[in-house]
């Protein structure tokens, strides 16, 4: 697909949308393709928007045929993260500039901003800075989208997932016993579920930092120390503990750091620590009934490495 995508064709079209949007020519130049390397079917085409000069100034993101609505799901789910956060939280979630439809594909663009870094000692020192305005940021979450769940809510949002984690027949014995441990403690009303955002994929990869010098980047004050990106996953009704967990793995975050937070969204939510492995295992089964083209084996490592973060959490 790559190598058919008429690049030149969008970049008439990005140009005109850019110039339109901010009522004057930015000096867009040219647009490239980011890294043509895919490991999901649906993996949208990512083209990096520069000026005349070679400066970043915008990513754009276009689905594939396999997915051509996946990016403006993606484009709808971060409007709604934005407009259910108060505005101090609704900040981090990057919003773009521009959105529409080529040749029947959706795309939207996003202003250019920094990825954390790959270099060992940089990225010891990036995270140790923006490890608890990350834990912040989830616990706002929490405390501003939790939601007791209605009856109808718990069936088709947290029973059903439970089910598909307790019979999923891949899983290890440990995981399943805990999602019947879940269903069973749901079931006798012991655990009453909240609700709350999620973002569903939160990990250093969809983090990135601010470029201060991009003209396209919504002037905020102060500006965000972060922005979170790839919502096309997230959810309105979902499990923020599920987010924790995947970004204190991937942010190698202490143990008793990560524990800490849960014992603060016990709580925010009204729940037992125990319940926080059901809170995870709901997130997980969820995605698991939604794969669409994600690898299974990958989802079945996945939910083996959050349940076995979470257990050693809850019995430190």
């Amino acid at each position: 697909m790559i190598t058919e995508f008429p690049i030149n064709k969008l970049s008439q079209v990005i140009a005109q949308q850019l110039s339109t949007h901010f009522h004057r020519d930015l000096g867009f130049g040219k647009l490239s393709v980011i890294d043509p390397k895919k490991t999901v079917l649906d993996n949208p085409v990512k083209l990096l928007a520069s000026s005349t000069r070679g400066r970043p100034l915008a990513v754009v993101i276009c689905a594939n045929p396999q997915a051509p609505t996946l990016v403006e799901r993606g484009h709808q789910r971060i409007l709604a993260a934005r407009e259910l956060l108060p505005s101090e939280l609704a900040a981090n979630v990057l919003a773009p500039v521009a959105a529409g439809h080529f040749d029947g594909l959706s795309y939207v663009v996003l202003p250019y901003c920094r990825q954390l870094s790959g270099s060992r000692l940089a990225w010891r020192i990036q995270r140790a800075k923006l490890r608890p305005h990350v834990l912040t940021w989830l616990r706002g979450v929490v405390r501003t989208t939790g939601r007791n769940s209605t009856a109808q809510q718990v069936r088709t949002l947290v029973d059903k997932p439970l089910e598909f984690m307790a019979w999923c027949e891949d899983l290890g014995v440990g995981t399943r016993q805990a999602a019947k441990n879940a269903l069973r403690r749901l079931r006798a009303g012991v655990w009453k579920p909240s609700l709350t955002l999620a973002h569903n994929d939160l990990w250093r990869g969809n983090i990135l930092l601010p470029d201060l010098h991009n003209p396209l980047l919504e002037g905020g004050n102060p500006q965000p120390r972060f922005y979170i990106i790839d919502w096309s996953g997230a959810s309105r009704q979902g499990q923020t503990i599920y987010d924790l967990i995947r970004v204190g793995r991937s942010f190698c975050m202490p143990q008793r750091i990560v524990r800490a937070e849960l014992l603060e969204y016990c709580k925010i939510l009204d729940c037992e620590l125990v319940d926080c492995m059901s809170c995870l295992l709901v997130g997980l089964g969820a995605i698991g009934l939604n794969l669409e083209h994600f690898p299974f084996g990958r989802f079945i490592q996945l939910s083996e490495s959050c349940f076995a973060d979470m257990a050693l959490l809850i019995d430190h």
